[in-house]
């Protein structure tokens, strides 16, 4: 199978190197994302869940509400509220140990 071939040129040596187009784009990308975190800026989807959320899920189900229900009087998904309960059992479990 043909791949295309980008042609780059480094500064120090002033040679042209031949570089799948893929491997390229895959390069520069990744260098993008390492700049942006270093400036602070974090890829990714932003979390449903605040703080405020976060305690109301927490202290619904200390109450014994089930996720479903939590779910659905909040307005998250299912996988938003275990995530949570998860991420809270891990911490919880972290600071025991």
């Amino acid at each position: 199978m043909h791949q295309r071939r980008c042609t780059v040129a480094t500064p120090h040596t002033g040679v042209d190197r031949r570089i799948p187009r893929r491997r390229e784009i895959s390069r520069t990308t990744k260098n993008g994302l390492d700049a942006a975190r270093k400036r602070g800026r974090v890829d990714g989807r932003s979390r449903v869940t605040d703080d405020d959320k976060r305690a109301v899920i927490l202290a619904r189900r200390e109450k014994g509400q089930s996720i479903r229900v939590i779910a659905r009087v909040l307005d998250v998904s299912v996988g938003t509220v275990h995530t949570v309960l998860t991420e809270e059992a891990a911490t919880t479990e972290a600071v025991q140990s």
